[in-house]
């Protein structure tokens, strides 16, 4: 049974000394520049999380879900994802040293400017994992954008529509026609509108999140976890 825990509980258990976490879900939390070190999680479950130029060091993730997880900047040392999956975030600038991912599923992945030479990857599967900047090209953003529409139909009303206006706002910056969009955006001829880099895009988006529903939010202080939202996996869009 999956246990949605508060970021707060969650490190308050790490300083206590826990180090094994099982079917636990967070959601909406910011770990920017904090270190794990010795910790072990099956079966977790990780949405809108953010570990920005974190130190992981000794830990294991095993049959875990990363849906738009940030780990830019990140040092992994003798890490191991054992059977997981992340959709839409990435490990830009992140840094393995003896590291491993074993049977992990990559869909919409950056690992833009990553040091990959320390971590081994074993029977992965990718789908749409950028390497370099220049793979990031109009069609791949439009795309992307397109296929995030029915993943967001798993969130409550007030998520989808916050994020469909950064999305909107993003699809007519860069002259992007959604599915949802009515009309196309007007482009002047040959002008070329500018490339976003995909892990800015999912960084705006994972910040929005958690700007909303972010513990010292004053809507997740309303106990936004005993909504429908907690109880949806925003990956069951197929």
């Amino acid at each position: 049974m999956q246990k949605t825990m508060l970021s707060s509980e969650f490190l308050e258990r790490i300083t206590t000394g826990q180090r094994e976490f099982d079917g636990m879900e967070l959601h909406y939390a910011d770990f920017d520049g904090r270190r794990f070190e010795g910790l072990r999680f099956r079966n977790c479950k990780f949405y809108f999380a953010t570990t920005r130029y974190c130190k992981f060091k000794d830990v294991v993730f095993e049959n875990c879900e990363f849906f738009f997880g940030a780990f830019r900047g990140s040092e992994f040392q003798a890490v191991e994802f054992i059977g997981c999956g992340f959709d839409y975030g990435g490990f830009v600038e992140a840094a393995f040293t003896a590291s491993r991912m074993i049977r992990c599923r990559l869909s919409w992945t950056m690992l833009i400017d990553a040091k990959l030479g320390g971590l081994e990857m074993m029977n992965c599967t990718e789908f749409n994992v950028v390497r370099h900047i220049s793979e990031v090209t109009p069609e791949m953003v439009e795309k992307g954008l397109s296929s995030l529409q029915p993943a967001l139909q798993q969130l409550d009303f007030d998520m989808q529509q916050k994020i469909r206006q950064l999305i909107d706002s993003i699809a007519k910056r860069y002259s992007i026609q959604l599915p949802a969009t009515i009309g196309k955006v007007e482009r002047k001829y040959g002008e070329t509108p500018p490339i976003p880099s995909g892990y800015q895009l999912f960084d705006a988006i994972v910040n929005t999140a958690i700007s909303i529903y972010g513990e010292k939010n004053k809507y997740h202080a309303r106990n936004i976890y005993d909504t429908n939202v907690g109880n949806k996996d925003p990956r069951d869009r197929r």
